[in-house]
């Protein structure tokens, strides 16, 4: 489904800071009984519908790399997680799971609350070491932390290492302002040309 890797890779280490736990683990804990837990996963469909009463619920497709589930989500909890909600983003769900009836080996779950997988990772203290062949890829590297600075969210150390071929050293400094060290500006930071890792402090 994911042509290059899940959504959800970039983001291996703030899931283990932040004990969130994938789908096919609480499934299994589910099937020995009720039980709660929040998973992190991509948004792939969502369903609303109307009850007899006229509230509003939905079913949401959902993915993690331990693979596909779908849960419901209530009235309350569809109100106020509904713009997170939306086909692609990567969210924390709060859930409730169970055997889907009895004698069955299939497991239903609730979606009780919808939080930003990204907000949570960014509240996290977490600093980046980015590391720069030659000083050719300082004006790209300069150019992508100039728009992070526009970022909004928690500013972790940044440190910058140049390896200097032609003199066969390093340089290694510190940004002042720091950066808002999120997985997803990680990763845009490890695609940029001249840059040889990404490493979190």
């Amino acid at each position: 489904m994911f042509l290059s890797g899940h959504p959800l890779d970039d983001y291996e280490d703030v899931l283990t800071r932040l004990r969130a736990e994938s789908w096919s683990q609480l499934a299994a804990k589910a099937r020995q009984g009720k039980v709660v837990g929040r998973v992190a996963a991509t948004i792939l469909a969502k369903r609303e519908r109307k009850s007899q009463r006229g509230n509003a619920f939905a079913f949401v497709a959902a993915s993690d790399r331990s693979g596909q589930f779908e849960a419901v989500i209530f009235s309350e909890a569809l109100s106020a997680g509904r713009p997170l909600l939306e086909t692609g983003n990567v969210v924390l769900l709060d859930l409730e799971a169970e055997l889907d009836g009895e004698g069955g080996d299939s497991v239903k779950a609730r979606i009780n609350n919808v939080s930003s997988l990204e907000e949570a990772a960014a509240k996290l203290p977490q600093g980046l070491k980015v590391v720069v062949d030659g000083a050719g890829g300082l004006s790209a590297l300069a150019e992508e932390l100039s728009q992070a600075q526009n970022g909004t969210g928690k500013r972790s150390t940044l440190r910058i290492v140049v390896r200097l071929d032609d003199l066969d050293r390093e340089v290694e400094f510190e940004l002042g302002q720091g950066i808002n060290a999120t997985p997803r500006r990680k990763s845009a930071l490890a695609i940029i040309d001249g840059v040889s890792e990404v490493e979190a402090l």
